[in-house]
């Protein structure tokens, strides 16, 4: 595993070896399954006001529970489903943040009708995207991200702000990581 003792490297990436592991095997690497990017956006959905070591910790029960975040299976979850979640102790248990997984399945699976979540996606990617030192620079500095968000609340996807989809522009390869420490990932 790569020495985490220079500043080239995330504050996030540190926190344990599960995020190392995510970061060496998984953040940046181009995602285009429509599958993968659900799962992605469902766990930055989670990670909101969390940090995303406890995410990754929780990350294979909640494969279990949202089948392995299959947008068909998890758009027939209702109200019950829900509940029910909110009593397992091993999920993230916030009302919102159930529901808003849920509903972006339901997002998801409608959106194939205009091309799918992935041609969604990664037709927002910068022609030149910019190493950036913060999430806001990011923001600022790349539009792309900012309509993309847009875009996603118009196909009826909640909790996908601009901060969110600059999270997930990163993992997925579709610009540089931030230099400096950020909540975005």
């Amino acid at each position: 595993m790569t020495s985490f003792n220079d500043d080239s490297y995330p504050e996030w990436a540190q926190a344990s070896s599960l995020t190392r592991e995510y970061y060496e095997c998984e953040w940046g690497r181009r995602l285009t399954e429509e599958h993968e990017l659900y799962e992605l956006i469902a766990l930055l959905g989670f990670q909101a006001g969390l940090n995303w070591s406890m995410v990754l910790n929780k990350r294979e029960r909640l494969r279990e529970v949202f089948h392995n975040f299959d947008p068909d299976a998890v758009a027939q979850f209702d109200h019950d489903d829900i509940e029910g979640m909110l009593h397992d102790k091993t999920l993230i248990r916030n009302r919102r943040k159930l529901s808003a997984a849920v509903h972006n399945a339901k997002a998801i699976v409608k959106l194939r009708e205009h091309g799918g979540v992935s041609a969604l996606v990664w037709a927002h990617q910068p022609d030149n995207p910019t190493q950036c030192e913060t999430v806001t620079e990011l923001i600022e500095q790349t539009p792309e991200i900012t309509e993309l968000a847009q875009e996603l609340k118009a196909h009826d996807f909640t909790m996908v702000g601009p901060r969110m989809v600059a999270a997930l522009a990163q993992a997925i390869g579709m610009v540089p990581a931030v230099k400096r420490r950020s909540n975005a990932a």
